[in-house]
């Protein structure tokens, strides 16, 4: 393909030619975020009351009550979901062997190697003299 790795020139470019969303063209999200704005008075399902509801806010009482009512666990996740974000499965992997001297220094002392292995420090002495 011609022109990969070229980076564009300043101002116009053919390249830029054709790409991106045509003029007049609205996006789905602009028409969807269109009819879930539509207010309508309703019967509010959890408290029986009527109240003015967008349709986004009915669609979120709805996952509530499925997720009260019928115990609908993909409601109840959708909902932690989006109130507390998505949770991240850790894995542990067993096999992987750790040098268990990888966190230390070359350059730390005795007493502070005692004191990382969780030995008693002891006090530090002068060597003695060879006699």
């Amino acid at each position: 393909m011609p022109g990969i790795g070229i980076p564009f020139k300043e101002g116009y470019d053919e390249r830029r030619e054709g790409n991106g969303n045509k003029a007049g063209n609205i996006h789905f999200k602009t028409i969807l975020d269109k009819f879930l704005s539509v207010v309508q008075n309703k019967e509010n399902i959890l408290t029986g009351v009527m109240e003015s509801l967008s349709v986004k806010e009915q669609l979120a009482l709805q996952l509530i009550k499925n997720s009260l009512s019928d115990g609908d666990l993909k409601s109840i996740q959708e909902i932690i979901n989006r109130t507390d974000g998505t949770l991240i499965q850790q894995t542990i992997n067993k096999n992987i062997e750790v040098n268990e001297f990888d966190h230390f220094d070359e350059k730390q002392t005795d007493a502070e190697l005692r004191l990382i292995a969780g030995e008693e420090v002891l006090p530090a002495t002068e060597p003695k003299a060879e006699t």
